[in-house]
């Protein structure tokens, strides 16, 4: 019954591309004032959720609790990456307060328990994040000053009265890794990688270098005033850290469909030619630069795979007059609270389980010179094991393809296979799963299957087939 009523996830979500009732429904931001129990928001640096941690903290009115790690999209006790702490353990000292009633003061510690980032050093396998633990009050904190460093031609601080032209390759963004890397804690190349190569493909503006460290805490944001030849575009602004041997590591970023400029809800098209004044947050953040690197804000007209490109080629236009990026500085004093002492981190011991075939996971890049097609590719093989408990052996094996060419944004295209075996003595059962989206300049289109299978005979054969116009996307 579930194989032949579930639905498939990517049509449903292009088909509403712009802020309606589909993603109203679910959204906490609609009625913070819905919510009156205790919260405590978890999250990680490295995860794509983390903005939801501080606007809970900013809007809800209950006692609530923020934690933000360095991690992924894994629970803290696993601490993938960075370290691991005793979430099992925290998590029942707030479920003993406001469950049970505890008085175990975990409501007169800080309400923000909070990594602040260090030394990162973008690789996509072995990203190394360093910091340290920092507590605050509340949200926003109290002792933030806003620094404003003004755009000039090339440089970051140092303001000129230029006028630069730019238009980024559609292959930038192919240093990006995954939107969340590693979901779940797997093993395989989905941090991002030097940004150097992103980096020679966008618009860039580089401060001296710094001579003391610079503490962020929140939400960098920028303004631009500019102007596109095209009515639909978009921009991605990175802020990276560059460090003296060339280094370029991301710290924060935005994406913004210009056509969303004004709301999400009412998406109008930009007048090709016409300068207006743009303003994007960034993504937030905790981050000490470290003295003697560079800041560099790094602005690019596609972000591909991460973001699907525009249905033109776009040309944009900066007035570095009245551009601008500002950044929430963090003050530290004598007189900040002293973050939680937080125990070792607990599990439970893993599932016996017997590795039959090893697993692995591969990320590549190839570039067709003729053609001029460039192709990622990711492959994500679980390798064969059985769950010794229950003598159930198990295999997954699923394949991402994104694939686009030079000058051409119809040529995007993205396929996802998906294969997944479970089998016991003489049963055994497969799904199959498989889906493609194109585009052309007006519309998407998406293919998709579904099939399931026991003792290879078919038991389920789900197929759709949509064309979705575009709406200002």
């Amino acid at each position: 019954k579930r194989l032949n009523e579930t639905g498939c996830p990517l049509i449903d979500w292009t088909r509403h591309q712009r802020r309606d009732g589909f993603w109203q429904h679910g959204s906490v931001c609609e009625d913070y004032g819905a919510i009156d129990c205790a919260v405590y928001a978890v999250g990680g640096w490295t995860d794509g959720y983390t903005d939801a941690i501080l606007r809970l903290m900013e809007n809800l009115k209950g006692p609530r609790r923020a934690l933000i790690g360095p991690w992924t999209h894994v629970y803290p006790h696993f601490g993938t990456p960075g370290p691991a702490m005793g979430f099992l353990q925290e998590g029942l000292r707030w479920w003993d307060r406001w469950l049970k009633g505890v008085e175990n003061g975990i409501d007169d510690e800080p309400a923000c328990q909070i990594w602040m980032q260090h030394d990162m050093r973008a690789h996509p396998m072995d990203f190394d994040i360093e910091g340290h633990w920092i507590a605050e009050q509340s949200w926003p904190p109290g002792k933030i000053e806003t620094e404003s460093l003004a755009l000039g031609d090339g440089t970051l601080g140092a303001g000129d009265d230029v006028t630069l032209a730019h238009s980024s390759p559609l292959t930038c963004g192919m240093a990006a890794g995954e939107w969340c890397p590693r979901d779940g804690g797997g093993v395989g190349p989905e941090y991002q990688g030097d940004q150097r190569k992103d980096d020679a493909l966008s618009l860039c503006f580089d401060s001296e270098p710094l001579s003391e460290d610079l503490e962020v805490l929140g939400y960098p944001e920028v303004t631009f005033e500019l102007e596109v030849d095209r009515p639909q575009a978009m921009i991605c602004v990175r802020l990276n850290e560059v460090r003296p041997d060339g280094l370029s590591t991301r710290v924060t970023y935005g994406l913004l469909n210009l056509s969303h400029r004004d709301g999400h809800g009412e998406p109008k098209p930009m007048v090709p030619g016409e300068r207006t004044t743009i303003t994007l947050r960034l993504n937030s953040v905790a981050y000490r630069f470290s003295a003697g690197c560079r800041l560099r804000l790094a602005v690019s007209t596609s972000y591909w795979p991460l973001a699907w490109p525009s249905p033109e080629p776009v040309t944009m236009t900066l007035h570095t007059t009245g551009s601008s990026l500002v950044l929430p500085r963090r003050i530290a004093s004598t007189d900040d609270p002293s973050p939680t002492a937080f125990e070792p981190a607990e599990s439970a011991a893993p599932l016996d389980q017997t590795t039959l075939e090893p697993g692995s996971s591969q990320r590549t890049l190839t570039y067709d010179v003729g053609t001029g097609e460039t192709v990622l590719r990711h492959v994500e093989d679980d390798g064969r094991y059985r769950l010794d408990g229950i003598d159930l052996t198990m295999t997954k094996v699923a394949t991402e393809t994104s694939t686009i060419r030079d000058g051409e944004p119809a040529s995007a295209r993205t396929e996802g296979v998906r294969i997944i075996t479970a089998e016991r003595g003489n049963w055994k059962v497969r799904t199959e799963t498989r889906l493609t989206m194109t585009c052309d300049a007006r519309n998407f289109f998406i293919t998709a299957s579904l099939e399931a299978f026991e003792n290879d005979k078919p038991v389920a054969n789900r197929r759709w087939d949509e064309t979705i116009p575009r709406d200002h996307l």
